[in-house]
């Protein structure tokens, strides 16, 4: 008997081609991830650049916090100027098989900042550590309320 080669090929083919669809698949979910994090990174922090709180905030998940966000962030855009932002790395955490509060995931951005203060305009560098989450809704900031309200700006 004598089978076809087209068949053969096929036959031996197929268990390949599928052994190698996960982790295909997986990886380019994780490549999407990561875009879209890496995405919203940039897109906060070009924002909070500019001074615009509505962009910004957009990035705070919970809307109590969005609105003490931007006010936060109108009172303090007022006594400090960003000049330039660089995003060092950004690194996300495998997918939770539990969600945490509806967090799917966590990410941390690591962030060079370089302005200064309002009178003085002195130049300064920071290094920041930014924690972010994933939800089914998208990527948002940690934002620490209660440290943030503490803070007051420099006058």
């Amino acid at each position: 008997m004598r089978i076809p080669a087209l068949a053969l090929t096929l036959a031996f083919a197929t268990p390949v081609v599928l052994s190698g669809c996960g982790p295909k698949t997986n990886l380019k979910r994780e490549d999407k991830e990561q875009t879209l994090l890496d995405d919203s990174t940039r897109l906060y922090w070009e924002a909070y650049r500019w001074g615009d709180e509505e962009r910004a905030g957009a990035f705070i998940e919970a809307s109590g916090d969005r609105v003490l966000f931007k006010d936060w962030f109108i009172e303090h855009k007022d006594a400090h100027k960003i000049e330039e932002v660089i995003i060092l790395q950004v690194v996300m955490t495998t997918e939770l098989e539990e969600p945490e509060d509806g967090k799917l995931r966590h990410a941390t951005a690591y962030v060079r900042t370089r302005g200064y203060s309002y009178p003085e305009q002195i130049v300064e560098s920071e290094r920041i550590e930014q924690r972010w989450y994933r939800t089914v809704q998208g990527w948002f900031v940690d934002w620490d309320r209660e440290a943030a309200l503490e803070e007051k700006p420099t006058e």
